[in-house]
């Protein structure tokens, strides 16, 4: 374990327990559009369209 990868990891853990990616990047001393970049993937409604569809009955 690094600090790279404990920085990544709570980073990722922030934005998937909901947390504004304004808050996130101010917290973690990067820019909004850097949290985005890399982190966009981990936001908390990134995969919410997806689940949905799995959700539904199939036509």
């Amino acid at each position: 374990m690094t600090p790279h990868t404990m920085r990544h990891s709570v980073i990722t853990w922030l934005l998937q327990r909901g947390v504004p990616i304004w808050e996130v990047a101010s917290f973690a001393g990067m820019t909004v559009p850097l949290i985005e970049s890399t982190y966009g993937h981990a936001t908390a409604g990134s995969k919410r369209p997806a689940a949905m569809a799995l959700e539904r009955p199939a036509a």
